[in-house]
């Protein structure tokens, strides 16, 4: 018995064929009449319903089965429910009923019925063999799903493995004839072909195990009938197994290549809202044996996952044109795609609007940034190296020729004159003293003493007249603030104030050199400055100064623009602002674009 159970568990043969061996090994240990197994199922109606899974032995009358199994009392079918096994006699009192409940599956409840006889009611036996006999099923379904499961595994690593190599091919024959290897090797076929979309329709890309594909003999024509019929039909098609009149390309090319068997299945998307995309076909050829559920469901799997790839390859061997307008059709929200003839030819009418009015002239302008500058600037330096003493001038005051801007201390000059004017007044009296004795050579030694000190006190009295430092010209402090500086050491030369004129204020714009070609002398040109961006100058461009400067990572040019009335009172040297310089009339088309084809003239050189 122990051997027939682990038979039982272990089943090695089809699934279809497990339950009618369940019923005759389990008729044998039981010694039983007959045994019925069945399916119990509830209908719409709320009923019960018995679906007969296997007899042993089979019944005259087909329908004894189902009648066993409505004669069992409902007490020992919900007691079998319960504990899994039950014995006791039928409602008819004719037989004794032995039940098995398991589930093999989740929505699945299997009933094992053994008519017993009578002397076996009470026996202890029958009740450990038919638990026995509801755990093989259990075990052979568990074992079953691991096997499963395994095949799976393997399956979809076989899969990502054909994918990763379908990935690096480098164009769509070299991956379909990757795709068609793989599949032959995997599924034991003789021949396989990828076809894929063409002008003319289908056409033949590879043959496993062939390097180069004759696309004109008789097969081949065949071949590629066979992949629109499954394209059209939208399925996959086997041969044989259905009527010639629903395929009958396949069945051509059965009869002159005979295949044995053939399988195909098609390359298609679909969209929601979109009709179908087709883009080609598998076919599989194999002699011994016919494709079973399971590889017709890998097979499935292998297309829808192969075609991301293949597509992708596709798009990417087309002309840059068509991609760009593929790219644009696939874009556009389904809203915005006509879907009559009427919305077709609309869709047409605004075409050709768009297309005329691409073509009407505008103003077009160089946009540059500005700054106002002034002609005229003066820097107030330190006369001498000394200390700060006072400053009557603070950044933005008007100053007038003449006025006093700072001063330097002027103590230790006036120290200095005075041991000077003392020296001198020295040197004096021992030139007259060696006239007197008549020392010609010491007297003359004395005087050009004498001419040296006052030479520097010439020098020093300059210093102190300097000391104060006036402007220069009218205008306004644009730089220096020595009043918050009083006391503090300065150099000779050292920048103190910056004095700019207001009256000789022009506009410099930094043109890109992207568009200095399109600047000409004497071009209008309007400015707003951001001080005042209500307000707009009028220009004219006077000169274009050729010295490029780095302006936020691109070569831009100084214009200068003079202006064609006098600037406002309110305007100051660095302000900067926005010039927009007017260089002709341009089509829209060209406008938009014409950066772009800039652009693509430098990089493809053309």
């Amino acid at each position: 018995m122990r051997q027939w159970l682990e038979q039982l568990s272990t089943w090695q043969g089809r699934p279809a064929d497990y339950w009618p061996h369940l019923a005759q090994m389990a008729r044998s240990l039981l010694g039983a009449h007959a045994v019925v197994i069945g399916n119990w199922q509830p209908t719409d109606q709320k009923q019960n319903h018995w679906q007969v899974m296997a007899v042993d032995p089979m019944p005259p009358e087909a329908a004894q089965a189902l009648r066993w199994l409505d004669d069992m009392p409902v007490s020992l079918w919900q007691e079998a429910r319960q504990q899994s096994v039950a014995i006791g006699p039928s409602t008819t009192g004719q037989w004794t009923a032995g039940l098995a409940s398991f589930r093999v599956q989740s929505n699945r409840e299997i009933c094992l019925l053994a008519v017993l006889p009578k002397n076996l009611l009470a026996s202890e036996q029958a009740g450990r063999l038919l638990s026995a006999l509801a755990w093989s099923p259990v075990l052979f379904e568990r074992d079953r799903r691991a096997k499963v499961g395994e095949r799976d595994a393997t399956r979809l690593a076989q899969i990502l493995e054909t994918i990763g190599r379908l990935l690096e091919a480098e164009n769509l024959d070299r991956a379909a004839l990757v795709l068609a290897n793989d599949m032959a090797e995997r599924f034991a076929c003789e021949a396989v072909s990828v076809c894929w979309r063409s002008r003319e329709g289908l056409t033949l890309r590879a043959i496993s195990h062939t390097e180069k594909v004759d696309r004109r003999s008789e097969l081949t024509a065949l071949l590629e009938d066979a992949g629109e019929e499954a394209l059209q039909q939208a399925q996959e098609l086997s041969w044989p197994g259905q009527d010639p009149l629903l395929q009958p390309a396949h069945h051509r090319y059965a009869q002159l290549q005979q295949p044995g068997y053939l399988y195909t299945l098609p390359f298609a998307q679909s969209a929601q809202g979109e009709a179908a995309r087709h883009w080609g076909s598998l076919s599989l050829e194999r002699q011994k044996m016919p494709f079973t559920q399971a590889e017709q469901w890998a097979l499935r799997l292998y297309a829808d996952m192969a075609m991301g790839p293949l597509v992708r390859l596709h798009e990417g061997s087309r002309a840059l044109p068509v991609r760009l307008w593929r790219e644009l059709q696939r874009s556009l929200p389904a809203v915005l795609k006509p879907q009559t003839l009427m919305g077709r030819r609309l869709g047409q009418v605004l075409a050709a609007a768009m297309v005329l009015i691409s073509l009407v002239p505008l103003p077009y302008s160089v946009t540059a940034g500005a700054t106002v500058k002034t002609d005229t600037m003066a820097f107030m330096g330190a006369p001498f190296d000394g200390f700060l003493e006072s400053s009557e001038v603070q950044l933005g005051d008007q100053v007038q020729p003449g006025q006093p801007l700072f001063a330097i201390s002027t103590r230790e000059l006036m120290l200095e004159r005075a041991s000077i004017q003392a020296e001198i007044s020295q040197l004096s009296r021992e030139a007259e003293k060696r006239r007197a004795a008549n020392q010609l050579p010491e007297m003359q030694v004395a005087e050009a003493q004498v001419a040296q000190a006052q030479a520097k006190l010439q020098q020093t009295q300059q210093r102190v007249q300097a000391a104060a430092v006036i402007s220069p010209m009218k205008g306004v402090v644009i730089e220096g603030e020595p009043g918050k500086n009083l006391g503090g050491a300065v150099r000779r030369g050292d920048n103190i104030i910056k004095v700019a004129a207001l009256s000789a204020l022009y506009v410099e714009a930094a043109v890109s050199e992207k568009d200095l070609s399109r600047i000409l002398v004497g071009q209008s040109t309007r400015l707003t400055l951001l001080a005042q961006p209500a307000m707009t100058y009028a220009l004219t461009v006077k000169r274009i100064i050729p010295q490029a400067s780095v302006i936020e990572g691109e070569n831009a040019f100084p214009v200068r623009l003079d202006l064609d009335a006098a600037a406002s009172a309110w305007w100051r040297p660095g302000m900067t602002g926005v010039v927009k310089i007017f260089v002709g009339w341009r089509p829209l088309a060209w406008i938009a674009t014409h950066r772009l084809i800039d652009y693509l003239r430098l990089t493809l050189w053309i």
